[in-house]
């Protein structure tokens, strides 16, 4: 998928390594690559959750206890 919002142009990819293809995550690894004009690219991996409130949804790789905080709240 490819998008662009506001000068930020991101695309979002299955994941195609190693480990989500020995775990058999592919569908459920996503990669989103992301960069603003003039700037560097950066990229999140963002997984689908396994466990806890949020078993199922999906959330960026290192920023769980922000989405976990947000559930919570709801």
């Amino acid at each position: 998928m490819h998008a662009s919002h506001g000068g930020w142009h991101f695309t979002a990819l299955y994941s195609n390594s190693r480990l989500a293809h020995e775990l058999k995550k592919t569908a459920d690894w996503v990669v989103i690559h992301y960069q603003r004009d003039g700037a560097p690219e950066g990229r999140v991996p963002v997984v689908t959750r396994t466990r806890g409130p949020m078993v199922g949804q999906r959330v960026v790789r290192g920023r769980e206890g922000e989405s976990d905080g947000e559930y919570e709240q709801k």
